[in-house]
């Protein structure tokens, strides 16, 4: 059966992209990810930005050629560097839609409507220029608001490009309540089918997350259950033989929102692992991780031989970095570290989850 390939959301920090680059081949070709440029970090020492825009932001592309080459993904420019410049004067914008465009990218870009016209009028110029099209992110709000609504329908009938090359990507965000779930896939279609000609899109992309970290404390192991994942199966299993262009798309290991600058001199983020299972993540969360690096030596062993949820070393780059931590056989490494192991298990197996449904 054919289906809309797995859309992870990634933010483009060390541990994703590297992720993404380790990713066994069949894997990276299941995939059709959806890249944010993040915002520039403060620097709290020096009481400055870390980098000004144009440092941020002119690695970039280069960086994504080598990690992801000319396969398919859509990318988004975190809206706080809309109106930031690089030192030629250019925008952020047009500096990277033209780096895109000079390196012969595979790349759609991202628009929703809270952007400025200037942004949509600069993303749709590009798309039009090399004809890939572009994805439109509209918040499950927006779809509830006539008014936004109309003006979606609106900028989509007047980009001059045809719906079968623009993606749809509804974002339920998070703390979305998804019960009762035969509701919601009620009320979410009449939404849906508000949107003018909506089997025409190339795809409706349905993506969120269940994840909550604050409720977490260290040193603990919980089980949080993946509702977005439920709510998609069941929403494909009732409307996929009216709406024939539905995906499912989420965001990884990560809640949607940048975390706020924090001065990491007086924080001491806890060790923790993810790992996604059949229904739900299994989280588990040490000590401070500066304090004692080795602590993840016990965690991998844990999820390794006690958990009776370990795919096995084989399974993904992530699961064999967590088995020969747990064996003692690499360091401990540092917390960039697992955010790449867990994104990477957790890749691996949504795309194999999705494969399993669909047959």
């Amino acid at each position: 059966m054919e289906y809309k390939p797995y859309m992870p959301v990634l933010k483009w920090r060390m541990g994703e992209y590297q992720a993404l680059f380790r990713l066994r081949s069949e894997i990276k070709n299941s995939i059709y990810p959806l890249f944010i440029i993040p915002p520039i970090e403060y620097d709290f020492e020096m009481q400055r930005q870390k980098k000004t825009a144009h440092e941020h932001i002119s690695p970039f592309c280069s960086k994504l050629s080598i990690k992801w080459g000319d396969k398919k993904a859509i990318l988004d420019i975190h809206e706080s560097l809309h109106l930031e410049s690089m030192d030629n004067g250019d925008s952020v914008y047009e500096f990277v839609f033209n780096e895109i465009k000079n390196k012969n990218l595979n790349i759609k870009p991202l628009i929703c409507l809270r952007y400025s016209d200037d942004f949509i009028s600069g993303a749709l110029s590009y798309s039009k220029d090399v004809g890939c099209g572009f994805a439109f992110r509209i918040d499950f709000d927006d779809l509830v608001d006539i008014d936004s609504l109309d003006e979606i329908n609106k900028i989509i009938n007047n980009s001059g490009v045809h719906k079968s090359n623009i993606d749809i990507i509804i974002d339920f965000n998070k703390d979305t309540n998804y019960q009762p779930i035969n509701d919601v896939c009620d009320v979410f279609y009449e939404l849906i089918s508000e949107l003018d000609s909506f089997n025409e899109y190339s795809s409706i992309y349905i993506v969120g997350t269940a994840l909550d970290f604050s409720a977490v404390t260290p040193r603990t192991q919980v089980i949080q259950h993946r509702d977005d994942w439920d709510f998609y199966k069941k929403f494909y299993a009732s409307k996929s033989t009216i709406i024939k262009n539905i995906g499912f798309g989420d965001y990884g290991i990560e809640t949607p929102d940048f975390a706020p600058s924090i001065d990491m001199r007086k924080i001491k983020p806890a060790a923790r692992l993810i790992y996604s299972i059949e229904k739900g993540w299994l989280i588990i969360k040490g000590g401070a991780f500066r304090d004692n690096p080795s602590q993840m030596h016990e965690l991998c062993d844990g999820l390794v031989n006690n958990s009776g949820v370990f795919m096995g070393e084989a399974f993904s780059n992530g699961d064999k970095k967590i088995y020969n931590c747990a064996n003692k056989s690499c360091n401990p490494g540092n917390m960039t570290t697992w955010k790449e192991a867990s994104t990477s298990h957790h890749i691996s197996f949504v795309v194999t989850q999705l494969a399993s449904f669909h047959e």
